[in-house]
């Protein structure tokens, strides 16, 4: 009810200060207005049209009182539509460097450009984009922190403004341009709305007619014929026409390519229309709601807002008030969250606002939430949460539990960490949780005083053994030795050999090294471990490992001797990579030398060897697995006598 009354009042202001007779430009001082500004409203009245409505040329020193029909989609060029153009520039832009040309003499595309805005440094003239990059304006006067200024393209189809603002209140501000040889003092120069305004020029438009009672809900008004269309885009087929000036309810809005669509009914036909190009009239259906809100926050400490985001918002204000309504901080954002501190105790109230850039006079407000600024020993914990509900950890490992408090700054003197069962986990005053045996417990977060609480899950379980690996040093025909590293906790490991496919398990070891025997000699078999803990409960499985069986050495080593050649021959071995053929002409044990690597049979031959030479030979079978070596032992000695 409020915001519709707010929402009256304004229009009924509105329409008196366009009825209501004003004194002429030249009753104002000249210490008061510059000379530039009364020759600007003089030239460009309040309400007028910056356009060559009715003419095919543009004309930017000229002004119409009929809307500018192809508004939407026009180019700079001149003439290519009939709103002017100013400096490569049309509507709003175009219009506030003409503007900014006539009061100071040069065009602001030369100008300084500066991402300040220091109102003690602004001057008559100078160009300001703000609104996201979307809006112009030239200012025409500055009084402490209050400018102000002409625009055109605020209302609809390139109508002119005159009118004042608080720079407090310009959102998404995005640029201003001075130009640097612009001396003009403008401290006690000064231009609000309806203190001074032209009204006898023949193009000031005339008034219009009130507006109808409007229906319930969100309002929106158009400026133009607007199309309505079955789907938001500008591709679908137009169904009907919504006439310019009509009010309807907004039933949903919709975001698409970065153009807001409002979904309305007019007349029988229901569609969407582009919300763009209309202005939002009243309504708080959508307006922001504080989800996130303390009633009590600690002086100097950050605190959160978060609210809910509105559909086709760009950027959101928020406030806050002191007990005397004045504002002692503001932040704009653009998502629906804000971190803000209060240094002095008191109390206070938080509004948030949200602004579009598809419609000029759309801001839905929250309202005022009370809420008090204490020290923070003054303040009790509202709720407890903590970074893990649950964990699940390894007999030795550790893991950091991070208490978050609500409000942020409340007192921590009486909050704990306490484990329910320290013989599985244990937990220090900073969070730090440490399993020491397999099993379930709690660790709690809790506040003594608030009895406010929050609690982890902590499962316990005993690790996998780790580098299960075949021990080399210990290499034999019929057996293999595994070995890995111990794991913390356990009492015992159970050994899993893989026989037809499944995984069996062959023994149990109470150390971290087991010997599996009978085996058949070169053959590959696969082995997993798995630790026990002392009541029974079991581990993960270790990593899988493909180990082998020391090959037999060669036997019966025979030779074939003729015309200084000698084969040297033994028994094949299935299993074998490849054989290693040593030689010696002693016979001792410390004077044989690898002569040969034989792959894929099981016979070497010799050449040009002296007759009546007496050689000795021994065969090495060797098993190549995973890049691991696994060579038999060296077999007999063969003696053959050379001819």
């Amino acid at each position: 009810m409020l915001k519709r009354l707010l929402s009256f009042c304004l229009c009924v202001l509105m329409f008196a200060l366009v009825l209501t007779p004003v004194a002429d430009a030249h009753a104002a001082s000249e210490n008061t207005v510059p000379q530039v500004v009364l020759k600007l409203m003089k030239k460009f009245p309040h309400l007028a049209y910056w356009n060559h409505v009715g003419s095919s040329a543009n004309n930017p020193d000229g002004v119409t009182n009929s809307p500018c029909p192809t508004h939407v989609g026009c180019s700079w060029e001149p003439g290519a539509c009939s709103c002017n153009s100013f400096s490569n520039a049309i509507q709003c832009m175009g219009f506030a460097y003409k503007a900014g040309f006539e009061m100071v003499g040069s065009d602001p595309r030369s100008w300084e450009m500066s991402d300040t805005l220091d109102a003690s440094k602004l001057r008559v003239g100078d160009v300001i984009r703000y609104r996201g990059n979307r809006h112009s304006l030239a200012v025409t006067g500055v009084k402490g922190n209050v400018i102000s200024f002409v625009d055109c393209n605020w209302y609809p189809m390139c109508q002119i403004r005159w009118s004042s603002m608080n720079l407090n209140d310009m959102p998404s501000f995005t640029y201003v341009l001075h130009d640097p040889k612009n001396n003009m003092k403008n401290k006690n120069v000064t231009f609000f709305e309806g203190a001074v305004r032209q009204s006898t020029s023949p193009s000031s438009p005339s008034p219009q007619s009130p507006t109808p009672e409007a229906p319930e809900g969100e309002i929106w008004q158009t400026t133009g014929n607007m199309n309505l269309r079955p789907n938001t885009t500008t591709d679908s087929a137009v169904i009907g026409t919504v006439p310019d000036g009509a009010r309807v309810a907004v039933e949903k809005k919709k975001l698409n390519n970065g153009y807001l669509w409002g979904k309305v009914t007019y007349g029988l036909q229901s569609g969407w229309i582009a919300l763009d190009h209309c202005n939002y009239i009243s309504g708080a259906e959508d307006m922001p709601r504080f989800k996130v809100f303390p009633t009590e926050v600690a002086a100097s400490v950050a605190f959160a807002l978060e609210w809910t985001g509105v559909t086709g918002a760009d950027s959101y204000t928020v406030s806050i008030y002191n007990s005397n309504g004045k504002r002692v901080e503001q932040k704009s954002v653009t998502d629906e969250t804000a971190k803000l501190s209060l240094k002095t105790k008191g109390t206070y109230t938080a509004e948030v606002q949200s602004h579009s850039k598809h419609a000029a006079s759309w801001v839905l407000s929250s309202g005022k939430i009370p809420f008090a600024v204490k020290a923070a020993k003054d303040i009790q914990i509202e709720s407890i949460s903590l970074n893990q509900t649950a964990l699940q950890l390894q007999i030795g490992q550790t893991a950091r539990l991070i208490a978050s408090i609500l409000p942020e700054g409340a007192s921590t003197a009486h909050i704990g960490m306490f484990s329910g069962n320290n013989a599985v986990a244990i937990v220090d005053a900073k969070g730090l949780v440490r399993a020491v045996g397999v099993g379930e417990t709690m660790i709690a977060c809790s506040d003594t005083r608030s009895g406010r609480a929050a609690v982890c899950t902590v499962k316990v379980t005993l690790g996998a053994p780790k580098k299960l690996i075949q021990y080399m040093s210990k290499l034999r025909v019929n057996s293999i030795t595994l070995k890995w590293t111990a794991v913390q906790g356990a009492q015992s490991y159970q050994i899993f050999r893989k026989e037809g496919g499944t995984f069996r398990q062959i023994a149990t070891s109470k150390e971290n090294i087991f010997v599996d025997q009978k085996l058949k000699a070169g053959t590959t078999y696969v082995y997993k471990v798995r630790a026990v803990a002392p009541g029974g409960q079991t581990g993960a499985d270790s990593p899988v490992l493909t180990a082998s069986t020391r090959p037999e050495a060669a036997s019966k080593v025979k030779f074939a001797t003729k015309d200084g050649k000698v084969k040297v021959i033994w028994t094949a071995n299935k299993s074998a990579s490849h054989y290693l053929v040593y030689q010696s002409a002693t016979g001792k044990a410390n004077t044989f030398k690898k002569i040969a690597t034989v792959k894929g049979k099981n016979n070497y031959l010799l050449r040009g060897k002296k007759a009546g030479t007496t050689l000795y030979f021994k065969i090495v079978t060797v098993k190549t697995l995973d890049g691991k070596t696994f060579a038999s032992r060296l077999s007999k000695t063969g003696k053959v006598k050379v001819k």
